[in-house]
């Protein structure tokens, strides 16, 4: 009887103590992905290009072999190239014999367009294959609910501002936790974005960071009303030569990193990327809802490469007179690497008798179980 209960008090521990390294395992994975460059800002320079490199540590005694080679498979190397106006994100990964590479550029300057550019290539040998768009936020719409649809359609705009008309200021750069973020906001104040980059998967309190997308917050404060009980709209733009569809669901959201969003999924052959935002934004402490449009072509533009086409997209905030809204978009692509990671762990899940789909986090406890158990019984015994 007493070796029974000391048996249940044994399996009891490891229950507890596996739910605590599913919170705490993205601290041990960051601590192989620290890197170099220090955490001053850059606001005092001009066009000084500064880097930062991600580099691999030691393994740590806390994650198991099985646990590593699954989270190295969606670690990516990363150089980050910062300037005044604009920054440079070029992160690689490797899938057995083929590489992949994906490179994001923003530009908050110049002709006062906010624009990022988005190239994904992937190599085999000599043969390479690339996906390339481009997303910009070009306007924010003040409209009145005409009680046709919600949201805003075309003729119900009361004012019209268009980003950075009035200027930006200088990007600002942080690194936080092993996560890369990058600030920009225009001159007036009144649109910011806080981008966040993590070169491994980084669970924090309400969000996750996964190393093949950024992550951005776009905070509006203090529009110009020029009519009481208005509502606001983003005016957003892309080019791409890639098949685009929205759907209801994200790759993300579908694999348990993410909830209550949806995509405009940007489709070349087997390879894909993707803009993706949540259906509910913070607005004065509240939570609203964000209605999105349909694709709409883009008669307007004309500077366009060959095969190149042009879509508008209207996000709508869901609420009148407010002084600040919080949303949370992201720009990504499903690479190579993450595609296998995720094969490779939907395999353990089956090996392990777990229903499908499956949570990652909730995959990653699971497998936690048993190995500290055989690592406890072994100290045991010793």
């Amino acid at each position: 009887m007493r070796t029974k209960s000391n048996l249940m008090k044994t399996i009891s521990l490891l229950l507890i103590l596996s739910f605590f390294v599913s919170f705490a395992y993205h601290d041990v994975v960051a601590q192989t992905s620290e890197t170099t460059d220090d955490d001053k800002t850059d606001e005092d320079k001009t066009d000084e290009t500064t880097e930062t490199h991600h580099e691999e540590e030691t393994e740590t005694d806390e994650v198991t072999e099985e646990e590593e080679e699954k989270s190295k498979a969606f670690e990516r190397e990363y150089h980050l190239e910062k300037k005044d106006k604009e920054f440079k994100l070029e992160s690689e990964a490797k899938a057995g014999d083929q590489k992949d590479e994906i490179e994001i550029e923003l530009k908050a300057g110049g002709d006062d367009e906010l624009e990022f550019e988005l190239e994904y290539f992937t190599r085999t040998g000599n043969v390479e294959t690339s996906l390339e768009f481009e997303f910009e936020f070009e306007r924010l719409i003040e409209y009145k609910e005409n009680g046709t649809e919600l949201g805003y359609q075309e003729g119900e705009e009361v004012s019209e501002m268009e980003i950075g008309k009035q200027g930006w200021k200088n990007l600002v750069y942080q690194t936080v936790n092993q996560t890369e973020v990058i600030i920009a906001e225009t001159s007036d104040g009144v649109f910011s974005m806080v981008i966040r980059y993590s070169a491994s998967i980084i669970k924090e309190r309400n969000f996750t960071l996964t190393p093949n997308s950024l992550k951005i917050d776009v905070i509006i404060t203090d529009f110009p009303y020029t009519q009481a009980g208005t509502s606001l709209a983003i005016e957003s733009k892309i080019e791409t030569s890639a098949q685009k569809e929205i759907k209801e669901s994200t790759f993300e959201e579908e694999n348990g990193f993410s909830e209550r969003e949806k995509e405009v999924k940007l489709i070349a052959g087997e390879y894909a990327g993707y803009f993706s935002w949540a259906e509910f934004a913070i607005a004065d402490g509240k939570e609203i809802n964000v209605t999105s449009s349909s694709i709409q072509d883009d008669d307007e533009e004309t500077d366009l490469e060959p095969g190149q086409t042009s879509s508008k997209l209207y996000f709508s905030f869901i609420v009148a007179d407010a002084k600040k809204i919080v949303w949370d978009p992201k720009l990504g692509v499903i690479s190579v690497s993450a595609q296998q990671a995720l094969s490779q762990l939907l395999g353990a899940a089956e090996s392990a008798g777990l229903p499908l789909p499956f949570n990652f986090w909730s995959m990653l406890m699971a497998l936690a179980v048993p190995t500290m158990a055989l690592q406890f019984i072994r100290k045991r015994r010793s």
